[in-house]
């Protein structure tokens, strides 16, 4: 039973000590109409990424360092910003993104059932949908 305590107060200080020595960066990501959920942040050089909420906020849990930030939204151009962490800080990010348009270097799906076609051979419907108002 002892040694069962043991190891949990070993795990629960190493835990502790981990949590140390990492720095926070969080904040927002907007265009002209607010708040743009779904945007991708990233860390360059890094494998780290995060997703933004529903409101545009972010967060990221780093180790001490310079990073250069990116947000990206689908048919938005980027924006980078270089921040310098140190343990403990918590630094704020925020972005505002501004509508681009398409980039060939995003990828693009196109469905067919019995051949490959390219884009401008494939017929595709088309319905405009507009709000209907209550009266």
């Amino acid at each position: 039973m002892e040694k069962r305590i043991t190891l949990l107060i070993c795990l629960f200080v190493s835990a502790t000590i981990c949590a140390q020595n990492r720095a926070s960066v969080q904040g927002n990501v907007s265009d002209a109409f607010g708040a743009l959920p779904g945007a991708l942040i990233s860390v360059e050089g890094y494998e780290v990424q995060t997703t933004t909420n529903i409101n545009g906020d972010f967060k990221l849990e780093l180790e001490e360092g310079d990073y250069v930030i990116t947000a990206s939204f689908i048919m938005y151009n980027s924006k980078s910003k270089s921040i310098s962490l140190k343990v403990g800080d918590s630094v704020t990010a925020d972005f505002r993104l501004e509508t681009g348009g398409f980039s060939a270097d995003e990828p693009v799906s196109l469905g067919t059932r019995s051949k490959p076609q390219s884009a401008l051979e494939t017929t595709v419907p088309i319905e405009i949908i507009t709000p209907r108002r209550n009266k």
